[in-house]
């Protein structure tokens, strides 16, 4: 399901039960996944496959950490980043990044427990050459909400960085004051907006970096691993996941009955392969770090 329509997110998911037909959808909206665990009693029933959250972003996240995993003996904090530059010729591509605007909400997990993270809880993040440091901002993932309890992380979260200076710090902050006005105030006019501010100002290269910046213990030592995944296109880095999760549903893999994420359901060692098959540069940096 690529579609924008999430209002019938539901409606959509019942109509491929009553089909008999597996389902996979790439909506972003972190609203549709509990709209859809309504329903997941009766999918499991069905015997069908309903994959949701498929993309990068949602998608990628909990792969990358589950990838991670497997270079400590005690898993400590996880950190997702990416920062990405893009060009977008319609404004309804942008339609979900004005709504979200409207409603922005983001949880954390700091020491040991959920809770609402803010623009204050921005970090610095080390994109590599291309994009350097850069101050990234929490974004909710409901991907993660299984990520502490499975690895006993002290800290995790996922953060993005913004895309130039008049994006971030006027376009943005006049959207999310009409949204206080009326949600949905101006929607079209903002998203044309964003647009102009993405296209004309942040260069012409498009390029998108997506990472794991992760800290944990072994061998009795403190160690840092960085996962980086690269690729010059954010539309082609948005497919490639979702194709290389395909070829894992195709071969019967991953199909069995049920509601499932992504990003839990895929083998995340074969999924990365085959991005890295289909043109995504990926890097493991493995450092020891010393006490501070």
């Amino acid at each position: 399901m690529a579609a924008t329509t999430t209002q019938f997110a539901k409606q959509i998911t019942e109509v491929a039960l009553e089909a008999r037909i597996d389902y996979l959808d790439i909506y972003y909206q972190q609203n549709v996944y509990p709209e859809l665990a309504t329903l997941k009693e009766r999918i499991r029933e069905s015997g069908q496959c309903f994959i949701t959250q498929a993309g990068f972003h949602p998608g990628l996240p909990a792969v990358l950490i589950r990838k991670g995993a497997a270079y400590f003996d005690t898993f400590e904090s996880a950190i997702i980043g990416f920062s990405m530059k893009t060009r977008i010729e319609k404004p309804e591509s942008v339609y979900e990044l004005v709504d979200a605007l409207s409603d922005y909400k983001a949880d954390i997990y700091k020491d040991g427990q959920w809770r609402r993270g803010t623009y204050k809880d921005a970090v610095k993040i080390d994109f590599g050459s291309y994009f350097g440091v850069k101050s990234c901002v929490p974004i909710d993932m409901i991907e993660m909400r299984s990520m502490p309890e499975m690895y006993r992380l002290k800290s995790a979260g996922v953060y993005v960085a913004g895309f130039n200076w008049f994006v971030d710090y006027v376009i943005f902050p006049l959207i999310m004051l009409s949204q206080m006005i009326r949600k949905g105030l101006l929607r079209h006019f903002w998203a044309k907006a964003l647009i102009w501010g993405i296209n004309n100002l942040s260069g012409d290269e498009e390029r998108v970096v997506f990472l794991l910046q992760a800290e944990g213990e072994k061998g009795g030592g403190c160690q840092e691993v960085v996962i980086r995944c690269e690729h010059h296109s954010a539309y082609d880095f948005t497919v490639i996941p979702v194709i290389a999760a395909l070829k894992q549903y195709i071969d019967g893999s991953i199909r069995k009955p049920g509601l499932w994420m992504m990003s839990h359901i895929v083998d995340p060692d074969r999924l990365l392969d085959d991005m890295g098959q289909m043109g995504v540069s990926i890097q493991t940096l493995v450092a020891k770090k010393t006490a501070s």
